[in-house]
């Protein structure tokens, strides 16, 4: 039996034994994660001392007190995974199951068995309830949020829609559905579906109020209203008109929830360019570009992923359109400016261009919003191509 490493929802440690690791401090939890979301399973002792205490005395002494804490775990149950060398601080990744990486192997090689494995799992936000302080770490953890829960959202929601398509008891539809919202209260594919499998089990009030916490969530996180598609299944099950639970084997699909549908529109953010070795540059490229990825994976009309266009030939077989972010981050003097680009990867068309000189001190401080304004401009204009392609 491999160990196992929970890190959405509360973090929890499952050694190869069985049994749950006693509970760490969150810097020890949030070392034990960021070694494990590492491309290798390998970060460097300074990555990891700058990361979790930039702002300490002494940044390496402290990182050692949280080595000598999961040494001393390990030692105690017997585990070998985690190995502490001179420079390098590294976990065997070939006999540690990671649920965030799991995630992102099903994202791009589904596979039925390891999605269910993850449904199964006590899902929520990326590292939930670590307290661990500090910008360094803050931004990383903002990235990885909206990285690994948008790869956790797509491997869930082609799982739900082949139950849907497979017909399955609405009670194996509706945990996962449930599970998606766990993570992402502001799914509304996920809201259909569980609003149908309760209707379809008998619990028309049930489903009901799903539509109103649906109502209530998109309008309090994302100022949106429902879907034509929610409001219209809403008022269907309001009046009674959907296939009634003495025909289980017949459930009505909803046009959205169509495997063809998983097709949708991918975004692809760029690492944001800037000039020379400024660390305060690269501070503003980093938050912008994690503030517009966090904002944009919120719409699930689209998927948002890192990086550039990889296979645009598999994206045009299947009728994907792709959409790529570039930023530039220039410093002009006194100012910071930040140019911002949608592309239409297909055409090369710029969709927008975008020049934005944000204010420092907000931007340091977390508060500024013209990365979020952005992201909804970038948004509706997506939308509003595929609208014309439509």
């Amino acid at each position: 039996m491999s160990a196992k490493l929970f890190l959405f929802g509360q973090f929890r440690w499952e050694l190869s034994s069985g049994e749950i690791a006693p509970q760490l401090r969150d810097k020890t939890e949030a070392l034990i994660a960021f070694i494990a979301l590492s491309a290798k399973g390998v970060v460097t002792r300074q990555q990891a001392a700058t990361l979790l205490w930039e702002d300490g005395k002494d940044p390496l002494a402290s990182l050692r007190q949280s080595v000598r804490e999961i040494k001393d775990i390990e030692a105690s149950c017997g585990s070998q995974l985690f190995q502490a060398e001179t420079q390098y601080l590294s976990l065997n990744l070939n006999r540690l199951w990671v649920d965030a990486r799991i995630a992102s192997q099903v994202a791009k090689n589904y596979s039925t068995s390891k999605a269910e494995e993850l449904a199964n799992c006590q899902l929520g936000p990326l590292l939930d309830g670590c307290n661990v302080y500090g910008e360094a770490f803050e931004d990383w953890l903002r990235a990885e949020r909206s990285k690994r829960q948008d790869e956790l959202s797509q491997s869930l929601e082609r799982l739900l829609q082949a139950y849907v398509m497979k017909a399955v008891p609405a009670i194996e539809i509706r945990q996962i559905a449930q599970a998606i919202l766990s993570f992402d209260p502001t799914n509304e594919r996920a809201y259909r579906a569980v609003m149908k499998a309760f209707y379809e089990e008998g619990d028309r009030a049930t489903a009901l109020k799903y539509y109103e916490t649906c109502v209530e969530v998109l309008d309090r996180e994302l100022e949106l209203e429902p879907s034509r598609e929610t409001e219209e299944l809403g008022r269907r099950i309001q009046e009674r008109r959907i296939v009634e639970v003495s025909a289980p084997a017949q459930p009505v699909i909803e046009p959205e929830l169509q495997i063809d549908d998983l097709a949708k529109p991918i975004v692809f953010i760029q690492d944001f360019a800037t000039a020379g070795q400024d660390p305060i540059l690269d501070f503003v490229a980093q938050t912008f570009k994690a503030d517009i990825s966090e904002q944009l994976s919120r719409n699930n009309g689209f998927s948002v992923r890192d990086g550039t266009v990889i296979d645009a030939t598999a994206a045009k077989a299947s009728h994907t359109k792709a959409y790529v972010i570039r930023g530039n981050i220039i410093n002009m003097g006194e100012s910071t400016t930040i140019l911002l680009q949608l592309i239409d990867e297909a055409t090369g068309d710029i969709l927008l261009m975008k020049r934005i000189t944000p204010e420092m001190k907000a931007l340091l401080a977390g508060n500024d919003e013209q990365a979020a304004l952005a992201a909804i401009e970038m948004y509706q204009m997506i939308e509003l191509k595929e609208t014309e392609i439509a």
